[in-house]
């Protein structure tokens, strides 16, 4: 089984270092192309409306991410616009 694990950090105003996990997700499509790894991730920052807030991303190199991650800057930059 195969899982997309997204979390996230935050720096407070007073210092503070805060990492939570947002959500464990099961990849249940065989073939993990960018639309499908794209469109969990955006499920996620959607539900906690913090889409228009991520500035950064980290994965590993599996060309599926970083094509992934192409799709995802395309609609966060659209929904800036």
């Amino acid at each position: 089984m195969d899982y997309l694990a997204v979390t996230g950090y935050i720096i407070t105003r007073a210092g503070e270092y805060i990492s939570v996990l947002l959500d464990i997700i099961e990849l249940k499509d065989a073939v993990y192309n960018r639309r499908y790894l794209y469109e969990r991730l955006l499920e996620v920052t959607d539900r906690f409306d913090i889409t228009h807030a991520v500035i950064s991303i980290t994965r590993d190199n599996a060309s599926p991410n970083n094509t992934m991650l192409d799709e995802f800057e395309a609609v966060v930059q659209d929904r800036w616009e």
